[in-house]
């Protein structure tokens, strides 16, 4: 392998770190459950899904709008301009932070009280207004470090906010929880905690992104004075000017902004709908913070958890298809689909199965209805991981409009979906999981059929899905039924811990022994060397 494949095949950190980064976020809402209650989840999740949808639209879109235009110049050694991009989007980044913030600041009580109808979560809301202003001009500093060819910063930038969140958060949190149980008591209003609690989570996240924030402007200053000299250098005349510049900025944001909502907004408007449409007599908050807190957390982990097998293999197929190199690319695409079905399958299955185990391993009380959620939403597993590879391919592939126009459409019939089931039938919190399903469905299909036209791709389904769905089930079987014998003399931890290592040893032995994947192909999986070790030792290949 020569010298640029090598370069070409590096592992690809920063996905990992961002992947790492939702990891955090999800986790850091098992020990908030049990500070703040599902009630204060409820509260907190309406104040955190509106500060990830603003990161989304507006922060994301920024940022790599400044990369965009920021390498564009650096590479024709026009510093001058890189320099103006950056001014000029930490202004424009400025207002919108400002204008947000106060909109949500004189706003926020009407969203939540008239808008939302959850009145209490009007105190999270509150405190993360002031938080937008620091996460917008944190990632145009991002944006532009990328630009000039380094992602280190980012990558900093992102495992610190991770670690300062969770116990900034939960400190936060529990000390204004103590205080809300005394305002409930004067008030005689049980709530009023949980609502302080919310708060106080929400104060985590106000000093993650001030800490983020000036985590970026040291190092900006660090690497000011190297800046100063290459404008010294630049003696180019045509100059851009901060109009052309900002309308740049906009009109580069658009698309990656668009690209990064449809993810970010499904689970806010999911419980908008839901809290909005719950009939009399019953606890909305609570349920909709028993999903937030429990469902979208257990899912959620699995999910991203699963996804960071294929990140480096995209780099590898994009790789070939810049090069005009499409059978390689296609043989790489066929080894990444097989892998992800070869993870994902099994995955959701053994979820499926151990739900209720996972769940009252993490969280206490009575979590049966929870369980039976988690069972039936499973597949998203599955649907989350194609739709996200195919997903990332296409952008990469500089092919973003297609992205958004299926995302859309995706995100539409989300919407309709969603509304009338749980409008017009029973279903509760079932009817967010089958509008989800259905969506993520409808991702999976679309991505996987303009990515095939992209590469010409035909796809191969016996040994690719048959094969893995057949040995997932009858090791899922297997599993369930060691969970239950195990269960019933050593307890719920124990049998969860003996019953899933050794469904992952039937599920690899019966992939081995009907042949369902190759040596070769072992070879190039994320995993695969183990795999193929075992089967060696156990003298199956």
């Amino acid at each position: 392998m020569s010298r640029t494949e090598r370069k070409a095949f590096k592992k690809d950190n920063y996905i990992s770190i961002c992947i790492f980064s939702y990891l955090c976020s999800l986790i850091f809402r098992i020990p908030l459950l049990y500070m703040i209650g599902e009630k204060g989840v409820a509260y907190f999740s309406i104040a955190n899904e509106i500060y990830i949808l603003v990161g989304g639209m507006f922060t994301y879109g920024l940022s790599k709008a400044v990369y965009v235009l920021v390498k564009f110049r650096i590479k024709r050694e026009q510093y001058r301009n890189a320099d103006k991009v950056l001014h000029g989007a930490l202004l424009l980044a400025a207002i919108i932070g400002i204008v947000t913030g106060l909109l949500v600041l004189g706003a926020g009580e009407w969203i939540v009280g008239k808008v939302i109808k959850l009145p209490l979560a009007g105190l999270a809301l509150g405190m993360i207004a002031f938080s937008f202003i620091f996460q917008l001009l944190t990632g145009v500093f991002r944006g532009y470090f990328e630009g000039n060819g380094s992602r280190v910063p980012t990558m900093h930038s992102i495992v610190l906010k991770s670690f300062i969140m969770i116990p900034a958060g939960l400190i936060s949190a529990v000390l204004l929880y103590q205080y809300g149980v005394k305002v409930s008591a004067l008030l005689k209003v049980e709530d009023y905690a949980a609502s302080y609690g919310a708060m106080g989570a929400a104060i985590g996240i106000l000093v993650t992104s001030i800490i983020g924030f000036l985590h970026m402007l040291i190092l900006f200053f660090i690497y000011h004075g190297n800046i100063k000299k290459q404008i010294a250098r630049d003696l180019q005349k045509n100059q851009d000017k901060r109009l052309n510049i900002f309308h740049m900025l906009i009109g580069t944001a658009v698309p990656f902004a668009g690209y990064a909502v449809f993810f970010r907004m499904i689970p806010l408007l999911d419980g908008i709908f839901f809290i909005r449409t719950a009939g009399e007599g019953i606890d909305a908050a609570q349920l909709w913070g028993n999903y937030y807190g429990k469902y979208l957390v257990v899912i959620g982990i699995i999910c991203f958890l699963v996804s960071l097998g294929g990140t480096g293999q995209i780099k590898r197929i994009i790789y070939y298809i810049d090069r005009e190199e499409l059978r390689m690319a296609r043989e790489k695409m066929s080894a990444l689909v097989h892998q992800t079905a070869l993870i994902s399958i099994p995955a959701a299955i053994f979820t499926a199965v151990l739900s209720e185990d996972i769940l009252n391993l993490l969280f206490k009380g009575n979590n049966a209805s929870t369980a039976l959620l988690v069972a039936f939403g499973s597949i998203i597993i599955i649907l989350f991981a194609f739709s996200g590879l195919f997903t990332e391919m296409l952008v990469r592939l500089d092919n973003m409009r297609y992205v958004i126009g299926y995302e859309a459409i995706a995100l539409v019939i989300h919407i309709v979906l969603v509304i009338l089931l749980l409008k017009n039938t029973g279903l509760s919190l079932t009817a967010v999981v089958i509008s989800n399903v259905i969506s993520f469905a409808m991702l999976m299909v679309m991505g996987f059929w303009f990515v095939s036209r992209r590469l010409q791709y035909r796809q191969e389904w016996i040994h690719t899905f048959a094969f893995p769905v057949v040995a997932a089930a009858i090791s899922g079987i297997a599993v369930m039924l060691l969970n239950r014998l195990f269960t019933s003399f050593a307890g719920t931890t124990i049998a969860l811990v003996v019953s899933l290592p050794l469904g992952i040893v039937i599920y690899t032995v019966l992939l081995i022994v009907t042949k369902a994947v190759t040596e070769k192909k072992l070879e190039n999986m994320a995993g695969g060397r183990i795999l193929l070790t075992l089967g060696r030792w156990m003298k199956l290949m």
